[in-house]
């Protein structure tokens, strides 16, 4: 026969039970404080990973002034922790590259000289847009040269995927096209926002991620791929659509024949292929509508493009002026090239597609696969996206930092910056 008290220690009481809970509970607050800790360390001990971190928020996450300021911060941040550092190899020479140097001082003085577009634009009215991209391109700097490649991924797809998770929790009734938390408010913007995390989540799961060896991290990036696709389909967003379609398709090829000429076809292409969808609205519809309903919505592009090349036409060297604004209820010109003509004038619209020719090229030098598959598919899909969208690239700050910008960065830095990453392990080695 049992001792009463050991009936009592096999049988646990309630108040063992809460014990019991408790304790549990607090292990499984010190084990999330432990993660919490570890992360807040990693952002410490690499300034390079916070900035670009806070740069993101600032897109995906905030809005107006403070999504601004917040952006403004880490672009000086990146360009004074560049000069502090000691004249090495790990610094490209020049810092920045030079045409990208010319064609922000050209766009800065044609801000500087009327017309400014608008009766109460005035002398100095939007100089800080071509500041801000110099800014952006300090931060793309730093960031190659203390953080990984594939972290520059993670960041980047988890940042998207984060937003539109926070969007549907905030919103769990989607009425018409998405609207996203942050700078991803604007539907078309959101769209090219997500590109970025989805082109990311791609080029992890095909070259930074073994399938057999870490399951879980493959099941993580492709979730990633569908959460960013969902929500660039939700958003309603013709254009970028079909510029994703042709530069997942085309891509692939630029990789597999590593021809720079066929890079320049597909990214020009692309352009032309979105422009004449635009063009050739009418017959597109009488096939597709209804079946799909997203070839239903009169695209409303023609008419705004007419009025471009009339404005155009009158004003061929100078533009109208960064302020000018069509009347009704479409004012910009919704095509990037022919936005930048109409507002700085035809030279000045030559000088950005050969900005981005250069990019082209560089992008086309780039050795690691994983790089060049990233940033080719960035361009291709960028061209795609300015062909029916995105008036003018030097507009302020907003998502096409991230989708247009950054990976002409990319594509003029990476060639210049140590490939093998060889300083950034021996950095992340000694602060862990």
């Amino acid at each position: 026969m049992n001792h009463p008290c050991a009936m009592r220690r096999d049988s646990p009481s309630k108040s063992d039970e809460t014990a019991n809970d408790n304790v549990a509970h607090m292990l499984s607050a010190a084990s999330v404080y432990s993660i919490a800790e570890k992360i807040s360390q990693k952002i410490r001990d690499n300034p390079a990973r916070a900035l670009f971190i806070a740069f993101l928020i600032s897109i995906f996450f905030l809005k107006g002034g403070v999504s601004q300021v917040v952006a403004v911060a880490c672009f000086a941040a990146s360009w004074i922790l560049i000069f502090r550092k000691p004249r090495s190899s790990e610094l490209p020479t020049p810092l920045m590259a030079p045409i990208v140097v010319a064609f922000l001082i050209a766009s800065e003085l044609r801000l500087l000289l009327p017309p400014y577009g608008s009766p109460t634009a005035t002398f100095g009215s939007g100089v800080s847009h071509a500041l801000f991209i110099a800014g952006l391109y300090g931060l793309i700097l730093y960031a190659q040269l203390h953080l990984r490649f594939r972290e520059i991924l993670w960041l980047t797809a988890g940042a998207a995927c984060a937003c539109v998770i926070v969007t549907l929790v905030a919103a769990p009734h989607i009425n018409g096209r998405l609207l996203l938390v942050g700078r991803t408010d604007n539907p078309i913007l959101a769209a090219g926002a997500m590109a970025a995390g989805l082109f990311a989540a791609i080029t992890l799961l095909a070259y930074h991620i073994d399938i057999r060896r870490t399951p879980l991290k493959a099941l993580l990036a492709a979730t990633m791929i569908c959460i960013t696709l969902t929500a660039i389909y939700l958003t309603g967003s013709r254009g970028p659509l079909l510029a994703l379609i042709l530069a997942l398709a085309l891509t692939t090829l630029v990789i597999s024949y590593g021809s720079r000429t066929l890079l320049f076809v597909s990214a020009f292409g692309v352009y032309g292929l979105v422009a004449s969808s635009v063009l050739f609205y009418g017959p597109i519809r009488d096939v597709l509508c209804p079946e799909i309903e997203l070839a239903c919505r009169d695209p409303s592009r023609y008419g705004i493009w007419m009025q471009s090349l009339d404005a155009i036409a009158s004003h061929p060297l100078w533009g109208v002026g960064s302020a000018f604004r069509f009347p009704g209820e479409i004012p910009h010109a919704h095509n990037t090239y022919l936005g930048m003509a109409l507002h700085y004038g035809i030279p000045l619209a030559i000088f950005f597609i050969a900005v981005m020719a250069v990019a082209l090229s560089r992008a086309s030098e780039l050795k690691n696969k994983d790089e060049k598959f990233f940033v080719v598919a960035m361009l291709i899909f960028a061209n795609g996206f300015m062909a029916s969208d995105l008036s003018e690239p030097l507009r302020s700050f907003n998502t096409h930092y991230l989708f247009l910008w950054t990976p002409i960065f990319l594509a003029m830095i990476r060639p210049h910056v140590a490939q093998d990453e060889t300083h950034i392990k021996e950095e992340q080695r000694s602060s862990g």
